[in-house]
């Protein structure tokens, strides 16, 4: 949930520290910078091609403008207020943090929740293709696109007047956090609405999703007529829907695979900094590269799933680029 819980008591920065928290700040810049130009160049992709922000692939530009957002605007201030606050000669921001948080907070929370919408409708492609237009028509998928912002401003609305967390400029580091009330119910609630519900479904969507495609091509390959039918209309008809079930399932899979790398890149942190607060008392730098370095991941790879396993989005890459597709 890129909280923090600092432990550094000391104001001076020394030599071996300065080496820790220079590789830190520039490698986490270095992703963030490439992040935003793979990112950048996915999101050009899909609204310059008219096929590609449809339906599902509205939500797909929907999700991937709020990583870019987190990657190039968001996360970029959050890790050079954090850098600012560790080496003390560098200037204020000057953010105002409860402001800056609460932005911050819900653009991330609006993006797990925005991707469990997405996997939502990924099951509907794929568990009842025909009836898929008339329940994810264009409203539906407007709504899915309000939706998360709507989820994850409800979320933080209470920690802007100090119920369960605060938004602050925490001591004695000096940068912007959000810091949990001790002993108030909402402590634990708010991590649990914003991260951890929207991923615990998102798998339960996957497995429902994968289970009912093992079972479907099971009884499909049971009841298969080896008998060719004569009338070209339906072969044609065949076709067309052999074609959409193929593109709905690529982009389940691709999902699905993004949802396994989120699990790896938003998990180890808040875990680790829940079942071992040792770790992050003893090393000052373990809790940047755990919950803001990994989150950043999660982010940045993003459209590197969809550019190396759809070709739809290579095609439409290499016409952008003027290239070859391989």
């Amino acid at each position: 949930m890129n909280t923090t819980f600092p432990v550094n008591t000391s104001n001076t920065t020394t030599a071996q520290d300065r080496v820790a928290i220079d590789g830190w700040f520039g490698f986490t810049s270095a992703l963030g910078i490439c992040g935003t130009g793979f990112l950048l160049l996915f999101l050009t992709v899909s609204t310059l091609n008219a096929k590609l922000h449809k339906g599902t692939g509205l939500l797909i530009v929907h999700l991937t403008a709020l990583q870019l957002y987190l990657c190039a605007v968001s996360f970029t201030l959050a890790n050079t207020d954090a850098y600012r606050a560790l080496v003390p000669e560098i200037p204020d921001l000057n953010l105002h943090c409860p402001s800056f948080m609460f932005s911050h907070m819900t653009a991330i929370q609006a993006e797990s929740w925005a991707s469990l919408l997405l996997a939502c409708n990924r099951y509907v492609a794929v568990a009842v293709p025909h009836r898929y237009k008339e329940i994810l028509s264009k409203k539906v998928v407007a709504g899915m696109m309000i939706l998360p912002w709507i989820i994850a401003v409800a979320i933080n609305l209470p920690v802007c007047f100090g119920i369960g967390w605060e938004f602050l400029i925490d001591y004695p580091l000096h940068y912007c956090l959000a810091v949990p009330v001790d002993g108030h119910v909402y402590a634990a609630v708010w991590p649990v609405l914003g991260r951890y519900l929207p991923i615990v479904l998102m798998g339960v969507a996957y497995c429902a999703l994968f289970l009912h495609t093992g079972m479907r091509n099971g009884v499909r390959r049971r009841l298969v007529d080896p008998v060719t039918t004569s009338s070209e209309a339906a072969v044609k008809a065949e076709v067309r829907t052999v074609k959409a079930r193929a593109r709905h399932m690529t982009l389940a899979k691709i999902t699905a695979v993004s949802f396994l790398w989120h699990c790896l890149c938003f998990l180890p942190g808040p875990i680790s900094q829940s079942a071992f607060p040792e770790l992050y008392s003893s090393f000052l730098m373990a809790q940047f590269w755990l919950l803001r370095t990994l989150d950043l991941c999660g982010y940045a790879a993003n459209p590197v799933f969809y550019l190396a396993l759809s070709a739809d989005y290579q095609q439409a890459t290499a016409r952008l680029l003027r290239v070859t597709p391989a």
